[in-house]
């Protein structure tokens, strides 16, 4: 039959949904139903590295590139952005606005130190890159963690894709 959801107290009827959070979640929500046992145990076959990202303010400009990659070993992050390169400083109160960010095992030291400890790792190998980096001139600081961010991409990976159809009718991946 059709799928439903509920918003705010109102039952909506649906023809096809998109499920979009990671297939672990979907093996999480299929789980004790036994029709859905295969699909979930195919669900639940694919790993995930977790996200850290800091998104931060500074009246400070570093750099001229809206995107950095980081590409060094001791690096405790792969990513840079200087989004005020994409939108004006002067949309955000003339502050630069930046974000870094992670891949990192979940069960691994980095995702699971306190916010103040990855802040002092992060802004020390941001002065390696940017010796002018001064962290003083940061005014906010917003500390992120998502689990399930990034499948890991084995060589056997191809083979365990689950099929954008689920077996709820209507229901797709």
């Amino acid at each position: 039959g059709p799928l439903l959801s509920r918003s705010d107290g109102i039952a909506k009827e649906y023809d096809a949904a998109l499920f979009t959070a990671s297939n672990r979640v979907l093996a999480h929500l299929l789980s004790g139903s036994p029709q859905f046992e295969s699909f979930t145990n195919r669900l639940k076959g694919i790993d995930y590295l977790g996200a850290i990202c800091l998104a931060f303010e500074s009246s400070q400009q570093l750099g001229e590139h809206y995107w950095v990659n980081i590409n060094e070993s001791e690096s405790p992050f792969i990513v840079m952005i200087r989004h005020t390169q994409l939108i004006p400083a002067n949309r955000y109160n003339g502050k630069e606005v930046y974000y870094l960010g992670a891949y990192v095992p979940q069960d691994g030291r980095r995702f699971n130190l306190d916010d103040a400890t990855l802040e002092s790792e992060w802004f020390a190998y941001l002065k390696k890159i940017f010796p002018d980096f001064d962290k003083s001139l940061v005014t906010s600081r917003h500390w992120f963690r998502f689990r399930d961010a990034q499948h890991v991409v084995t060589t056997s990976y191809a083979d365990n894709i689950p099929p954008e159809k689920t077996p709820i009718q209507g229901l797709y991946l």
